[in-house]
C-alpha cells in the first residue's frame, strides 16, 4: 500500500486514502485533484465520514466535499454557510445541491457565488429570472434547464456574450432557436451566431432555411448548413443553386448530397466546384464519366484518382490530360487504370510515377519490368558511386522524354548540346543510349 501512488489508493481504497491525504493539510494541497476524485470515489454510506472530515477545518478538504455528488444535504447546507467564497462556490455548483439553497445562495454577496448558481441546472428558473441583467446573463443562457421565458428575457436585454452563449446551449429546443435566429438577423455584430446555429443538434429544417435566408454577410453559415451531412436534400439542392462558389462547393464536398445533384454540379463553372465533385467518394462512375472531357487539368487529374472511375473514363481522362499537359501520375495509382495507360506510365521521367505503376495491382510484369528498367540501371550505377554515368544517364532519360513530340531537326540540335555536356570518351555511348530510349518509347506511343 505504501508503495502506492494516490492515484492508485483512490482505486483500491478510497476512504483510506482519503485519511491518508488528511494526515496533513499540505498533503491534501499537493494532491488536491487526486483527493476530489477520492471523495467522488465514496459511496453514500460514507456520508458520515464525511462529516467527520469537515473538523478537520481544512479548506482543501471543505471545498472538496462541497463539490462531490456524495455529500449529503445536511453536509452541503453546512458548507452553504462556509465563510470562505470558494467553499460556498462549490456548493453552488453541485448539481445535488437543493434547490431552495440554491435560491438562497442567489442572494450572496459574492458574484462568483451567483455565477455558480446561475449555471447549475438544478436552480429554478424563477430564481434566473432574477438575476438577469445583473451581470450574469452569459452564465445563465449556459444553463441547460432555462425555459423559454427566460431565454426571451436574455434576447430582450440584447448582451452579445448572453445571445453567444444561448446558441452554444445544446439543450435549447427548436422553438427557442427560432426565437434567436430572428433576433440575430437584426444585429450586424451577432452574424456569427449564424454559424453556431447551422451546427446546433436541435436545428430543424426550417430553422435551417432562415439562418440560410439571413446568411448574407460571408455566407459561413450557408458553408457549414452545406457540409453537414445531416442536411436535408431539400436544402442541398437549394444551396446548390446559391451564386457564391464557396456555398455550392460546400455542397459538392458532403458525401450525402444526392447523384442529381452532383450531376448538376459536374457542370458548375467554378472550377473548385468540379474539383470537389471528383474528391467526393459519393460521386458515380457516371458522374466522373461525364467529367471525363472537362478542359481543368486538376479536374482530369483527380478522375484518375478517384476509385469510382470505370476503365474507360480513365482511358478518356488521361488522352485528355495528356493533350492538356496535365500531370497523370493519379493515374498510375489508380487499380482500374488500363494496362495500356499503365505501360506508358512505367517509361515517365517521374521516378515517382514509375513506384506509383510498379505497386498497382493492375499492373502485368512486362509493365512492372519497363518501370524497374532505369531504377535498376541507375541504382547500380550509384553503388559503384560513378557519379557522371549517373548524371549522363539522367540527362539522357530527361533528353529523351523533351523530344518525343518535337521534329527530327529539333531533336538533333537538342542531341547535340547534351552531347557537349558529356566527356569526349564517353559521348558514343550516351549517344547510343539516347537513341536507344527514344525508339522504345516512340514504339510505346504508337500502340
Amino acid at each position: 500500500m505504501y508503495n502506492m501512488t494516490p492515484a492508485e489508493m483512490v482505486k483500491q481504497w478510497p476512504l483510506m486514502a482519503a485519511l491518508w491525504l488528511m494526515e496533513e493539510p499540505d498533503l491534501v494541497k499537493k494532491n488536491f485533484d487526486v483527493f476530489v476524485d477520492c471523495v467522488g470515489s465514496m459511496k453514500r454510506t460514507d456520508s458520515e465520514f464525511m462529516q467527520d472530515m469537515l473538523s478537520a477545518e481544512c479548506f482543501y478538504v471543505e471545498r472538496a466535499i462541497a463539490a462531490s455528488e456524495q455529500a449529503s444535504i445536511r453536509v452541503l447546507k453546512e458548507l452553504a454557510e462556509n465563510e470562505d467564497e470558494e467553499v460556498v462556490a462549490a456548493v453552488a455548483g453541485n448539481e445535488k445541491t437543493p434547490r431552495r439553497i440554491l435560491a438562497k445562495l442567489s442572494k450572496h454577496r459574492s458574484k462568483t457565488v451567483k455565477r455558480q448558481v446561475s449555471k447549475n441546472p438544478n436552480t429554478p428558473n424563477s430564481v434566473l429570472s432574477r438575476l438577469i441583467g445583473s451581470g450574469l446573463d452569459d452564465a445563465i443562457a449556459q444553463n441547460e434547464n432555462i425555459d423559454s421565458k427566460n431565454v426571451s428575457l436574455l434576447l430582450r436585454s440584447a448582451d452579445k456574450h448572453a445571445i453567444y452563449a444561448l446558441c452554444r446551449n445544446e439543450s435549447l429546443s427548436a422553438d427557442m432557436l427560432h426565437q434567436i435566429v430572428d433576433v440575430v438577423a437584426t444585429r450586424y455584430d451577432l452574424r456569427g451566431c449564424l454559424t453556431l446555429l447551422a451546427w446546433h443538434q436541435n436545428a430543424n429544417e426550417e430553422l435551417l432555411k432562415k439562418v440560410i435566408q439571413h446568411d448574407d454577410f460571408n455566407a459561413a453559415a450557408s458553408i457549414n448548413i452545406a457540409k453537414n451531412k445531416k442536411t436535408p436534400i431539400s436544402l442541398l439542392e437549394l444551396l446548390s443553386k446559391k451564386n457564391n462558389p464557396d456555398i455550392r462547393q460546400g455542397v459538392a464536398q458532403n458525401e450525402c448530397t444526392p447523384v442529381h445533384v452532383l450531376m448538376q454540379l459536374a457542370q458548375d463553372s467554378s472550377d473548385r466546384v468540379r474539383q470537389d465533385v471528383c474528391r467526393n467518394p459519393a460521386t458515380t462512375g457516371e458522374v466522373l464519366a461525364m467529367m471525363a472531357q472537362d478542359h481543368d487539368r486538376d479536374v482530369l487529374w483527380l478522375i484518375g484518382l478517384n476509385k469510382n472511375s470505370s476503365q474507360y473514363t480513365l482511358f478518356v481522362a488521361y488522352n485528355k490530360a495528356v493533350a492538356r499537359g496535365a500531370n497523370t501520375n493519379s493515374f498510375a495509382s489508380n487499380p482500374k487504370s488500363p494496362v495500356a495507360i499503365l505501360k506508358k506510365l512505367a517509361l515517365d521521367q517521374s521516378k515517382t510515377t514509375r513506384e506509383y505503376v510498379i505497386k498497382n495491382p493492375s499492373s502485368t510484369k512486362e509493365v512492372v519490368n519497363l518501370a524497374e528498367k532505369d531504377n535498376i540501371y541507375i541504382a547500380n550505377l550509384a553503388a559503384g558511386d560513378k557519379k557522371q554515368e549517373i548524371m549522363e544517364r539522367l540527362l539522357a532519360q530527361s533528353w529523351a522524354l523533351s523530344v518525343l513530340h518535337d521534329n527530327d531537326k529539333a531533336s538533333q540540335e537538342s542531341l547535340s548540346k547534351l552531347l557537349e555536356r558529356v566527356e569526349p570518351s564517353r559521348r558514343e555511348i550516351v549517344e547510343k543510349e539516347i537513341l536507344e530510349i527514344i525508339d522504345n518509347r516512340k514504339k510505346i506511343q504508337k500502340q
